[in-house]
């Protein structure tokens, strides 16, 4: 066990974690579940209004691939969100159980010493099986509009603008290896501007990332320490 790698115990007591879960409608009979953002914040920050986190600054950026099984503990306030819907309106936040990738980015936060982290996704899209996520996105490109789940399209460029802004004007990205991610890569890849750009590159493809929690705890620990090095440069 390296320095780094702080048990999840201890990091549930360093931080808490708000989402902003709605869900998205395409039309009558397809309907989608989702979270756009999630805010983890060091446990001191005061909690009385939470969803002005919408529009606080934080120490930095972390992209992933999608919400993965983040779940809220409190029943979300509900927010159908259609075409027509603005997506740069104050986000509703609950407090949402972490998972393991968000427990790594927990352990960079605290090594360098940060109280705020925002998390985004390449897709909103609320599926713990990669698989099934990746083939919703693949049936949602078929649509009109249909790539609206993510907040790097061109549908909701103001939002991302607002939301990619950081203090630190570092993003750390890791989405995976999966080359069926490609085209929302690329799409989150426009969005990016003068950005220091922080990941463990994949053989794979040069847009693709190494996950930040795979299933072994060395190649856990591996990605962690490779993230910090870089970060302290």
């Amino acid at each position: 066990m390296n320095d780094y790698f702080l048990y999840a115990d201890d990091l549930k007591k360093k931080y808490k974690c708000y989402g902003h879960f709605y869900d998205l409608k395409f039309s009558s009979k397809n309907m989608v579940n989702c979270r756009s953002v999630l805010e983890i914040i060091d446990s001191s920050i005061p909690d009385n209004d939470i969803n002005n986190l919408s529009f606080r600054i934080p120490d930095t950026i972390f992209i992933m691939m999608n919400p993965g099984s983040s779940y809220p503990l409190e029943e979300p306030i509900k927010d159908i969100k259609e075409m027509s819907i603005d997506f740069k309106k104050k986000k509703n936040l609950v407090l949402t159980r972490p998972d393991n990738t968000q427990y790594q980015l927990m352990r960079i936060g605290v090594e360098m010493g940060w109280s705020h982290l925002r998390v985004l996704n390449l897709s909103d899209l609320r599926n713990a099986k990669s698989k099934l996520f990746l083939e919703k996105v693949k049936a949602l490109s078929n649509l009109n509009n249909g790539n609206i789940h993510s907040i790097f399209s061109e549908l909701r460029v103001h939002e991302c603008k607002n939301m990619l802004q950081s203090t630190s004007q570092i993003i750390v990205i890791g989405w995976g290896q999966d080359k069926r991610l490609l085209p929302l890569v690329k799409d989150c890849f426009k969005r990016f501007k003068n950005e220091k750009i922080v990941s463990v590159e994949s053989k794979i493809n040069n847009m693709l990332t190494l996950h930040p929690s795979p299933m072994l705890q060395e190649k856990k620990e591996e990605w962690l320490n490779c993230i910090i090095k870089q970060l302290k440069k």
